[in-house]
């Protein structure tokens, strides 16, 4: 239940602090996916909280630069 319950924080809870901390630059205007961040957030939180769990933390780089090719 630990996991789980960690795995939620990290994912879902971690939206919303991401939303906040990013939130004086909501209104830049660059044009986008709407919803993006949301979408590719998510299952990169997800990626890095399990490669975190099964130390591998050098295998963060990869989610990292493909949310940037993104």
């Amino acid at each position: 239940m630990a996991l789980v319950a960690g795995f939620i924080v990290a994912t879902r809870a971690g939206g919303f602090e991401m939303g906040m901390l990013m939130a004086p630059w909501g209104d830049v205007g660059l044009g986008g996916l709407p919803g993006g961040g949301r979408i590719i957030g998510w299952p990169e939180r997800g990626v890095t909280f399990v490669l975190v769990l099964t130390d591998q933390p050098q295998g963060i780089d990869f989610p990292i630069a493909a949310k940037s090719m993104l």
